[in-house]
């Protein structure tokens, strides 16, 4: 995909600058030569007992404030202690779009007692060794391995979907 983007960028300058009248990039498309790409999925109800459960671990805890937040993977290993206000029960965040940077998040009260924990105990990870951190973790507690680390933002966006959250709030926390 990003392979893509980039051809994308470098045929549309090359129209600009009258290199080419065409973007041959954009006729292209990726689906029809490689595999889908896998879907994410949110976790089952008994999948997030076991991250409850285990709330001493620090990815069970990561795991957590995603789903409750949707917040993507990198932006909660991000997440600074001055972002977060728990007495106004939010936190600010978030990256990637123009929308969704320094977004506006609701602390959800299932995470609020955990996030003060999250941000004072653990040590910041890199992307990579959070997600080997969490394979390691699903593996261990039997939890599906079609699970990734973006699944918690999956999980955010369906269950507020299950509990009629207004569409426009949805698309402004996450």
């Amino acid at each position: 995909a990003y392979i893509k983007q980039l051809f994308n960028m470098l045929f549309d300058y090359a129209i600009e600058f009258e290199i080419t009248d065409r973007n041959y990039a954009r006729e292209y498309n990726m689906k029809s030569d490689i595999a889908e790409a896998r879907h994410h999925i949110p976790y089952t109800d008994d999948e997030m007992r076991i991250f409850w459960a285990n709330t001493d671990d620090k990815l069970a805890r990561f795991v957590l404030i995603q789903c409750y937040s949707g917040f993507r993977p990198s932006e909660l290993l991000e997440l600074k202690a001055e972002d977060v206000f728990l007495d106004q029960n939010y936190m600010i965040g978030g990256k990637k779009t123009k929308a969704g940077k320094r977004r506006i998040v609701p602390i959800h009260p299932m995470v609020k007692n955990i996030i003060p924990v999250f941000l004072a105990k653990d040590l910041p990870y890199s992307y990579p060794a959070m997600h080997e951190r969490y394979n390691r973790f699903i593996r261990v507690h039997n939890i599906s391995t079609e699970h990734k680390p973006h699944d918690g933002r999956k999980h955010f966006v369906t269950k507020a979907k299950k509990y009629d959250v207004n569409e426009y709030a949805v698309k402004r926390i996450v």
